[in-house]
C-alpha cells in the first residue's frame, strides 16, 4: 500500500508543482483532495509551502548586509550593503505581500486556512539560512557595545510585521467561513494535521499556550472560527530575540558605558582649565542624563518592562561611574587655580590670592555637585514613573482571562517574556515596592546617590583644606620647639621665690586661635552661597546630633506644606532644607574646628619627642587656651582635653596612673614624652 502511495505521489508531483507555481487554485484544491485520500497531506503542504516561500527565502539569502557575514558573492550588486535592521523592514514588506496574496488562495484549498497560513510563516522562518540567530550573532560582533540599538531596531520592525500579520490571520479566518471546502469524514482533525504538516522546533521553555482542547473563537453571528491559541507563528518569529531580551541588562550596561566613555573623553580637551571644572561638570551632567533618559524607552520597547530590574542596575552603575570619575579627578588634582579673589576685608586671615581662588572654585564645584544631585532626583522621578507604568501594565495583564496578555505585542511574544527568567520574583518585588512607595521616599538609584555623597565629601574636604591651610602652616614646626625640652634654671642662694600663676600660650597657638576666631567672618562673606548648604551630613567630623539640633522646627511654617510642590524624594539631608545661613555656618565651623584639632592631635603633637616639666607646663597652657577658644565656636573635642589632662600630671602621678590607662593611645604618647613608660 505504501509503495502504491509513493508511486502515485511521484507521478503527480510534477503536475502538482506546476499547478502550485501557476497559482491554479482549482487544480491545487483537487490535488489536495487526492493527496489527502492517499494520506500524503503533509507532503502536499510541504510542496505548497516550499513553492510559496521560495522568493522570500531567496531574498533573505541574497541580501547584501554591512554588519553580517556575506552569504554568497554578489559582484553585480546594484546597491550598497545596508544594516541587517534596515534590511528587515524591506524583507518583512516582501513577506507580507506574499502572505496577503495567500489570503485569497489558502481558504480555497485548505480546510484550516489560519493554521495553514501560520505553518507557512513558521516553515519560512525555519528555512532561512543563515538563521536569525546567526545573523544576530554577526550583528552583535560587528556593532559591539552599541549592538543593542540595532537589536531594538530589528525588534520594532518585527513587531510591526507581527501586527500586520495578525490582521491577515484574522481576515483569513473570516474568509474561510465562505470559501473553504467542507472537509470529508476521512480528513484528519486540524490538530493532527498541524502535527503532521509542521514539525516545529520545540522551545526549551514549556509553552502554556498549547492546550489539548483549545477553545474556539466565535464570530459575531455565531459561526466558529479557528482557535487562535493554536497559531504559534509569533513565538517562532520572536524566539531569536529572547536570549538578547534576557541579557538586556548587560547589553544596556555596555551601551551606557560606551556612551560614558565618549562623554568623558571630551573632558581631556586642552582648553578646559581647572577653573572651568564646575562648568564642565554641569555640561557633562546634561549629556549623561540625556543618555539615561533614552534608556527608559529602550527598556519598554525591547522588553515591555520585563527588563526593568536590569535597567535600574545598569543606570545605577552608569551614573555612579560618571560621578566616581569626577570624584577621582577632584581627589587627584585638588583645587589648584590661580585666583584673583577679593578678600581685602579679610587680609588678616593670611589667605593669598590663590587661596581665594581655590575657595571660590571649590564652592563652584560643590554647587555643581548639588545641581547633579537635583538632576538625579528628577531623573529618578522619571524612572519611578516608568516603573509605575510597567507595574500598572502587569496588573492589567493579570486580569486578562488567559493571563498571557502583554500590552503592545502579540500573545506569543508576550508569552516568551512571561516564561523567561526576566519574569522573576525580584522584578515583581521591585515593582511592588515602587507602587507601595506613594511618598517617593525610597531611592531607586542607591549607588548613584552614594556616589554623589562621596563626591560632595571630596569637594568639602578640598574646600576645608584651603580654608585651614593658613592655620596648619604654623603648626608644622610646633612639635620641634625647643621649649618642650627646656629644663628649669638652678635656684641661686638667697634668691626670692616668685610664684608663677599662669603661662601665656605660645605664638603658634595664639595665631591658631586668632585664625579660628576669624573663621565666622569668612562665612559671613559666603553666607548667601547655597553651595555651603549642600550635603552637610558629609562634612568631615560633623555631629549628626548637631545637625538635628540646628534643623528648624517644621511647625514653624505650617502653611507651607500644602502648597509645597517639591517632590518628597528630594532627599532633605542632601539639600539640608530648613537650615538658616547661621545654622549652616555653625555646622561648617564645627566641622572645621574638629578637622584642625584632629590634625593637631594626630599629626602634630605625637611628633614631640620629649617633655620636661617646664615643657609640659607650657603645652598644658597651650592646650587649655586652645580648648577655651574652640568652645567659642561650639566645638568640643575630647581627645584635646585628654592631651591637656595627661600632660598636666606630675611625674609621680603619671608613673602611678599607667596601669589604669592601658590601651589609651593618648596616654601612651604622653607617657613616652614624659619618660613614664
Amino acid at each position: 500500500m505504501v509503495s502504491l502511495q509513493n508511486q502515485l505521489e511521484a507521478s503527480l508531483s510534477s503536475a502538482l508543482v506546476a499547478a502550485i507555481n501557476s497559482q491554479d487554485v482549482a487544480v491545487c484544491r483537487n490535488f489536495f483532495s487526492i493527496f489527502s485520500n492517499i494520506q500524503r497531506e503533509s507532503e502536499f503542504r510541504n510542496y505548497y509551502n516550499g513553492s510559496r516561500r521560495s522568493s522570500v527565502v531567496g531574498m533573505w539569502q541574497s541580501a547584501q548586509l554591512s554588519d553580517c557575514d556575506p552569504t554568497s558573492p554578489s559582484p553585480a550588486a546594484s546597491s550598497p550593503p545596508i544594516t541587517f535592521a534596515a534590511f528587515l523592514s524591506t524583507f518583512y514588506t516582501s513577506f507580507l505581500a506574499t502572505l496577503n496574496a495567500e489570503r485569497a488562495s489558502i481558504p480555497s484549498i485548505f480546510p484550516d486556512p489560519a493554521l495553514t497560513l501560520s505553518t507557512l510563516v513558521t516553515s519560512t522562518l525555519s528555512a532561512l539560512q543563515p538563521t536569525f540567530a546567526e545573523r544576530f550573532a554577526s550583528v552583535l560582533s560587528h556593532h559591539g557595545t552599541t549592538a543593542l540599538l540595532q537589536l531594538i531596531a530589528a525588534y520594532k520592525a518585527t513587531e510591526e510585521f507581527a501586527a500586520d500579520l495578525e490582521k491577515i490571520v484574522e481576515k483569513i479566518q473570516y474568509t474561510a467561513l465562505v470559501t473553504s471546502p467542507i472537509p470529508s469524514q476521512e480528513d484528519s482533525p486540524p490538530s493532527l494535521q498541524r502535527q503532521k504538516s509542521h514539525p516545529r522546533r520545540r522551545s526549551s521553555r514549556m509553552s502554556i499556550s498549547w492546550r489539548p482542547n483549545p477553545r474556539t473563537k466565535t464570530s459575531g453571528d455565531g459561526l466558529m472560527l479557528d482557535a487562535g491559541r493554536e497559531l504559534d507563528w509569533d513565538q517562532e518569529l520572536f524566539q531569536p530575540f529572547l536570549d538578547f531580551q534576557v541579557d538586556y541588562g548587560t547589553l544596556e550596561r555596555r551601551l551606557l558605558e560606551a556612551a560614558l566613555d565618549e562623554i568623558v573623553s571630551q573632558d581631556s580637551r586642552a582648553d578646559i582649565t581647572e577653573s572651568d571644572r564646575a562648568r564642565v561638570l554641569r555640561e557633562r551632567a546634561v549629556d549623561v542624563f540625556s543618555v539615561a533618559d533614552q534608556s527608559l524607552a529602550r527598556c519598554l520597547t525591547f522588553t515591555h518592562g520585563y527588563g526593568a530590574l536590569g535597567l535600574v542596575r545598569a543606570l545605577d552603575h552608569f551614573l555612579r561611574s560618571f560621578i566616581d570619575a569626577w570624584t577621582a579627578d577632584m581627589a587627584r588634582t585638588g583645587a589648584v587655580v590661580s585666583g584673583s579673589g577679593s578678600g581685602e576685608d579679610l587680609a588678616d586671615l593670611d589667605y593669598t590670592a590663590q587661596d581665594w581662588g581655590e575657595i571660590q572654585m571649590s564652592l563652584h564645584v560643590l554647587s555643581a555637585a548639588r545641581a547633579v544631585h537635583e538632576r538625579l532626583v528628577l531623573f529618578e522621578g522619571k524612572l519611578r514613573g516608568s516603573l509605575t507604568q510597567v507595574a500598572t501594565s502587569f496588573r492589567l495583564a493579570r486580569s486578562d482571562p488567559s493571563g498571557l496578555s502583554v500590552s503592545g505585542t502579540t500573545k506569543g511574544a508576550g508569552l516568551l517574556l512571561i516564561q523567561s527568567s526576566l519574569n522573576s520574583a525580584e522584578l515583581h518585588e521591585l515593582l511592588k515596592s515602587v507602587e507601595a512607595d506613594s511618598q517617593r521616599t525610597t531611592p531607586l538609584l542607591v549607588e548613584a546617590r552614594a556616589g554623589i555623597s562621596t563626591f560632595a565629601r571630596t569637594c568639602q574636604r578640598s574646600l576645608q583644606d584651603t580654608i585651614l591651610s593658613p592655620l596648619r602652616k604654623p603648626l608644622t614646626a610646633y612639635s620641634t620647639l625647643a621649649l618642650w625640652s627646656a629644663v628649669p634654671e638652678p635656684k641661686r642662694p638667697n634668691e626670692l621665690f616668685v610664684p608663677t600663676f599662669s603661662l601665656s600660650p605660645t605664638d603658634v597657638v595664639q595665631r591658631l586661635a586668632e585664625g579660628l576666631l576669624n573663621l565666622p567672618r569668612l562665612f559671613e562673606v559666603y553666607a548667601d552661597d547655597d553651595a555651603l548648604t549642600f550635603s552637610l551630613e558629609t562634612l568631615p567630623f560633623i555631629d549628626v546630633e548637631l545637625l538635628k539640633s540646628l534643623q528648624e522646627a517644621p511647625e514653624s511654617s505650617p502653611q507651607a506644606a500644602p502648597g509645597h510642590m517639591r517632590r518628597a524624594s528630594l532627599a532633605p539631608t542632601m539639600r539640608s532644607a530648613g537650615l538658616s545661613p547661621e545654622a549652616v555656618a555653625s555646622a561648617w565651623l564645627s566641622s572645621l574646628g574638629h578637622s584642625i584639632l584632629q590634625h593637631l592631635t594626630s599629626q602634630i603633637l605625637p611628633k614631640i619627642r620629649t617633655l620636661t616639666p617646664p615643657g609640659a607646663a607650657q603645652l598644658s597652657a597651650d592646650l587649655g587656651y586652645l580648648s577655651n577658644i574652640v568652645r567659642a565656636i561650639n566645638v568640643e573635642y575630647g581627645e584635646l582635653d585628654r592631651w591637656k589632662e595627661y600632660v598636666s600630671l606630675g611625674d609621680e602621678e603619671g608613673i602611678k596612673g599607667g596601669g589604669e590607662r592601658r590601651g589609651d593611645t593618648v596616654w601612651a604618647q604622653v607617657a613616652r614624652m614624659r619618660g613614664w613608660a
